[in-house]
């Protein structure tokens, strides 16, 4: 079986993405070409620009992977005591 190349995408020369001419941001990005873009820590989605450790580098180095639990079970465990927070690593 022959397998062709993907083709290349043919994109379209506009996009059109309606607004509420009520809205006042909705003027600001048309009249003055202002675009608001929020911090990742207001998305609604927690895992958006989460950026994880590679897990193979924990596989091979016991202290980063010791540092990286230690430090995941303070900041997600703060109510905890130290030594509760060492049981968890």
């Amino acid at each position: 079986m022959l397998l062709k190349p993907p083709q290349p995408i043919q994109y379209p020369d506009v996009v059109y993405k309606y607004r509420d001419w009520d809205n006042d941001f909705h003027k600001r990005i048309l009249l003055n070409h202002e675009l608001f873009l929020s911090s990742p820590k207001h998305f609604n989605d927690p895992f958006d620009c989460k950026l994880t450790i590679a897990n193979f580098k924990l596989k091979e180095d016991n202290r980063l992977a010791l540092d990286y639990f230690t430090q995941y079970a303070k900041r997600h465990y703060p109510e905890k005591s130290e030594t509760d927070q060492m049981k968890l690593v």
